[in-house]
């Protein structure tokens, strides 16, 4: 058996798992077609993704799976995306369950996030599918899909269409780094340029991690690369929080973030850059005119000020769904 749901594309042995750990031959599943245990689900603000471009201020029900096709030392989800066999704690729910649990939540944007969902692609096309329906049509489901970038084609077309916005997660500049988590560079890269081509909303997430890819140099060839492929993406850069393998770690210089901040101010032409909990950088302003468009207090909407998603003090267009 071989998986193509991500650019492993593992050959399965019966009794065995792929990479992910959870999409096997002959074993416990975890996640099929018509019914996956989820292991994590709430309501969350939509800036907590992060989506910062994609309509602001907005509650969304997020849900997670088991199983992660990348092994980062430092996940801060690692008891569900790492360590799950161990001993995974969550309730097996059908597609109709999603849809049913953010309805009573009083949401209609559900947000596959906190592991990696390309494991749970077939699952989801059948969460989307079953939106569809008569009775479901009056809630205008939209979906939301939280990545590492790491997905094929057949991904692409099982419910890449439909999703409607992508958060992606550019970890390096470094193809050598990648493969020491077990990806490549290459596929990334491939994924967030074909998404912005085909016109879906894309923002981009690097979390800063101590000792590797906290330096001037590495920062700003992930700007770079970013830019590449438009300067309009949104770029989060998020800080450490201790877990995993580096539950030890600490930034070495305590001023990093402010130093990043310098970084991006002077070096770097990309128009949406978030320091997420730098005070000053949290908001979004307006790249013709200066003018505050969206001002946030740590991810907290306190302000919007676009109109038809225009900004209103100049009328030039904003990247973005508002």
């Amino acid at each position: 058996m071989y998986c193509l749901k991500c650019e492993h594309k593992c050959r399965i042995e019966e009794g065995h798992h792929g990479k992910c750990g959870v999409i096997g031959e002959g074993t416990t599943r975890l996640v099929s077609s018509y019914e996956a245990i989820i292991v994590a689900e709430r309501v969350e603000r939509i800036e907590n993704i992060p989506f910062y471009h994609y309509k602001p201020n907005s509650l969304v029900w997020a849900v997670g799976f088991a199983g992660c096709n990348f092994h980062c030392p430092w996940c801060h989800n690692y008891h569900f995306t790492q360590e799950f066999r161990k001993s995974i704690v969550g309730r097996i729910q059908k597609p109709e369950d999603v849809l049913q649990n953010a309805i009573k939540n009083e949401v209609n944007i559900i947000a596959f996030t906190y592991n990696e969902p390309t494991i749970a692609t077939d699952f989801i096309r059948n969460v989307i599918k079953k939106s569809k329906e008569e009775k479901y049509e009056k809630y205008d489901f939209k979906f939301l899909w939280k990545t590492n970038g790491y997905m094929t084609l057949y991904t692409f077309n099982t419910v890449g269409f439909d999703i409607d916005g992508f958060s992606v997660d550019l970890k390096f500049a470094s193809n050598k780094q990648y493969e020491e988590i077990g990806g490549k560079l290459g596929w990334v890269l491939g994924n967030i340029r074909c998404l912005y081509d085909m016109g879906k909303h894309v923002e981009v997430v690097t979390l800063v991690v101590p000792g590797i890819n906290d330096d001037k140099k590495s920062i700003l060839k992930i700007g770079g690369i970013i830019s590449n492929i438009s300067k309009s993406i949104p770029w989060h850069i998020t800080p450490f929080i201790p877990a995993y393998k580096f539950k030890d770690k600490t930034y070495e210089d305590p001023e990093i973030f402010d130093k990043i901040r310098d970084w991006v101010r002077s070096e770097m032409d990309l128009k949406y850059v978030y320091l997420h909990k730098h005070s000053g950088y949290c908001n979004t302003v307006c790249y013709t005119c200066g003018a505050p468009i969206i001002r946030r207090l740590t991810g907290v909407v306190l302000e919007v000020n676009i109109k038809d998603g225009e900004c209103q003090n100049c009328g030039k267009k904003i990247f973005g769904v508002f």
